[in-house]
């Protein structure tokens, strides 16, 4: 009896350290490349592949207006793509913004993007106060966890708040938990496999722009993921979010924001410091910066004004952008941008960059 019992702890505890170096896996980029899930991690990996060929790019074209996009999702629709032909001739843009990015992700990318050989000419920042809220709980993740590095985490360890660097060691030490991996989304991508969906080739790119994908097990991988396609060709744009939500809607939808996020706002001087960092590192290496807040709806954007610490804040990064040489616009207050089609209460409908983009790209100084 006795040695029966030992026998199935020994059992037990080999398969738990089976299990423990197994989700370890889920750590390599090669494994995570292939379990993707719904969400903004497609967007940190596609934006992870797509560092080298932007390098490279801005090397071959150092002679041309080469202009980097950094920002959160609600620039996703700035791209090349937005421009008339004749504009598409004069400037090579490339979209790196991340869902729910916070200016700790843009100072990541511009040591990869900007602090090369061969940097940008132009960069446009477009970043919202409220990106800068200590009690937004995205710093450990989506940030760390999908957009940055083991390095850049140790490195940076004295700026990251002990709450964030506590959750995303829990990432890291269950990795498939960390992954946010998903019974349920797994179920309808079989589904959708098994009832023929997912088998667009190629050809289909240019329609994916403007219609999602079917659900299927190709979503799970990064190299055959269309999402990753179509990001690839548009260089990280995205125009998928077009519509007009209704006003009522609107309204509903920002009282939930506001509840949220804006009842508990408290400025993260941790994000002060990278988003200092980060016009600090354009400034140096000579390339030219537009900071823009972007555009929200009417009433998300009373919020705003009416709270005097995102007023402060958005002052204060006007004058940091200022000190490294570079200019900010409030698109809020400007005509020729007021698109008054919104997604949802965060988002404008990518119609409405047609003139945003030329916009912003007159004002570069």
């Amino acid at each position: 009896m006795k040695d029966t019992a030992t026998k199935w702890i020994l059992i037990c505890l080999a398969s738990l350290a089976t299990l423990f170096v197994l989700d370890k896996l889920f750590l390599l980029p090669e494994v995570r490349d292939n379990f993707i899930q719904p969400g903004g991690m497609i967007y940190y990996r596609q934006r992870a592949r797509q560092i080298e060929p932007f390098r490279r790019f801005a090397c071959e074209h150092a002679d041309s207006r080469v202009t980097l996009v950094l920002g959160d999702s609600r620039v996703f629709a700035l791209g090349q793509d937005m421009l008339d032909k004749e504009d598409r001739r004069k400037w090579e843009i490339w979209n790196f913004a991340g869902p729910q990015a916070i200016p700790a992700y843009h100072y990541y990318l511009a040591r990869k993007l900007i602090d090369t050989a061969c940097p940008p000419r132009y960069l446009l920042l477009g970043v919202a106060p409220d990106s800068f809220n200590r009690n937004a709980a995205v710093f450990a993740s989506p940030v760390l966890n999908f957009g940055t590095d083991g390095l850049f985490a140790e490195q940076e360890k004295t700026h990251i708040p002990a709450e964030a660097l506590r959750a995303y060691a829990q990432t890291r030490r269950f990795a498939l938990h960390g992954l946010g991996f998903s019974f349920n989304t797994f179920i309808v991508r079989l589904r959708g496999s098994l009832s023929g969906h997912g088998q667009s080739g190629p050809e289909d790119e240019l329609s994916l722009i403007m219609e999602a994908p079917a659900d299927s097990l190709l979503l799970y991988s990064l190299e055959h993921s269309p999402h990753r396609r179509v990001l690839d060709r548009l260089r990280g744009a995205q125009f998928a979010w077009i519509g007009q939500m209704s006003d009522d809607d609107l309204k509903e939808e920002t009282r939930r924001l506001k509840e949220f996020y804006l009842s508990r706002f408290r400025v993260s001087p941790e994000q002060v410091y990278f988003f200092r960092r980060t016009v600090e590192i354009a400034e140096r290496s000579g390339v030219k910066t537009l900071l823009f807040w972007p555009r929200v709806n009417p009433h998300l954007q009373k919020a705003y004004t009416e709270h005097p610490a995102l007023q402060a804040l958005w002052r204060e990064m006007q004058i940091l952008v200022a000190r490294a040489g570079g200019s900010s616009v409030d698109l809020n207050q400007e005509d020729r941008a007021r698109c008054e089609s919104y997604y949802d209460a965060s988002h404008l409908s990518a119609t409405c960059f047609k003139d945003i983009t030329p916009f912003l790209l007159e004002k570069l100084p």
